[in-house]
């Protein structure tokens, strides 16, 4: 009994691990998504004006 939940919390974390591991990647790449949306806005807003 004790084994099998001892495995089960040590999958648990595994998974977590993972999770953890894409959610940092895709902080990572946070930065270059943002500036490339504000590149997006602003050339959208200088052909509003025009």
């Amino acid at each position: 009994s004790y084994k099998i939940q001892l495995d089960n919390c040590q999958e648990t974390i595994a998974q977590l691990r993972k999770t953890i591991d894409v959610m940092e990647k895709r902080l990572d790449q946070l930065p270059l998504s943002l500036g490339k949306l504000r590149q997006k806005m602003s050339s959208d807003g200088e052909e509003n004006q025009e």
